[in-house]
């Protein structure tokens, strides 16, 4: 099993190397991390939408739903299919996952399938 330390360090590395692949820096949103039994969901976003106002990513609250117009701005610039990442306690393996549900829905799939996607 791996820390949380661990976790962050893997997240760091997957968005450091999806950096080079996009040509923009990627930083996590630590506010927007999510803690589940099986692991960690991790969002990024550019360095420069977390400097801009209303509110900052600083200032989110994990678990709080906001309207996309409050937050919008911290996903400018990010390269398309972005999506957030799992990186499981059991093995520090890292999954993609959607956006067009919680990321708890994409964890219960994991869970119960080893895919994210499978909504069966």
């Amino acid at each position: 099993m791996i820390s949380n330390e661990e976790s962050r360090i893997i997240a760091l590395d997957y968005y450091k190397r999806l950096s080079a692949e996009f040509g923009a820096e990627l930083v996590i949103i630590d506010a927007a991390t999510e803690v589940f039994d099986i692991g960690i969901v991790y969002h990024g976003t550019t360095p420069q939408n977390l400097s801009r106002d209303a509110p900052a990513g600083s200032e989110l609250e994990a678990g709080k739903v906001y309207e996309w117009a409050d937050v919008a701005h911290l996903f400018e610039g990010v390269p398309l299919g972005l999506n957030p990442i799992l990186v499981d306690h059991r093995d520090g393996s890292v999954h993609e996952l959607g956006t067009g549900d919680e990321s708890s829905v994409y964890v219960d799939n994991y869970k119960r399938s080893g895919d994210p996607w499978d909504f069966r």
